[in-house]
């Protein structure tokens, strides 16, 4: 005999899986070109564009906003031909906009919005300001991208970096914080 709580267990595990795989149904048909491996999460994926050919590799986590802490903003963009790394991080609350052709290495974190706390008593605010990726960028492993930066088109971010304020075009960048070493070519 089955107990009341193992039935209730198989009944919510269920509920989880068709959920998923309705989730999976819909992302295919809206972007029959892109290739979401196994163990990508996604949050509010009706917030979420995705260019052709697009790659998102395992343990992403995808995060479009969406939320009512967000007052319903936020999304996330991805272009043509880009791929993200697995273990990647995009927090998307205050949007991300990442061009066409670029490529995200293991564990890049972005995040568009920051908590603020304004006095002790713990009152805080979401502060939310979009980043920007142009064209044909790469950032390597384990970088992290602050909100409100805007990398320009061409740029190539060592590993490791910390991007906390706007990269100009076309540039070798690398540091805490990222600074610009050199021209790409």
């Amino acid at each position: 005999m089955i107990s009341v709580a193992k039935l209730r267990f198989f009944r919510s595990k269920l509920n989880q899986t068709l959920h998923r795989w309705g989730q999976e149904w819909e992302l295919r048909e809206r972007f029959p070109t892109a290739k979401i491996e196994e163990g990508v999460q996604i949050k509010n994926h009706d917030l979420l564009a995705l260019g052709e050919n697009v790659m998102i590799q395992k343990g992403t986590v995808l995060h479009c906003g969406g939320m009512a802490w967000s007052n319903g903003k936020g999304g996330i963009r991805i272009g043509n031909s880009t791929g993200i790394s697995p273990y990647c991080v995009l927090y998307g609350a205050g949007g991300i906009s990442i061009g066409e052709r670029c490529a995200l290495g293991p564990g890049v974190i972005m995040l568009s919005s920051i908590e603020e706390y304004r006095t002790i008593k713990s009152q805080r605010e979401h502060l939310l300001k979009e980043i920007r990726i142009g064209n044909d960028v790469f950032i390597g492993a384990g970088s992290f991208v602050n909100f409100g930066v805007t990398i320009g088109g061409g740029v190539l971010v060592y590993a490791g970096s910390i991007v906390t304020k706007d990269l100009p075009p076309n540039t070798v960048c690398r540091g805490i914080p990222a600074e610009p070493i050199g021209e790409r070519r």
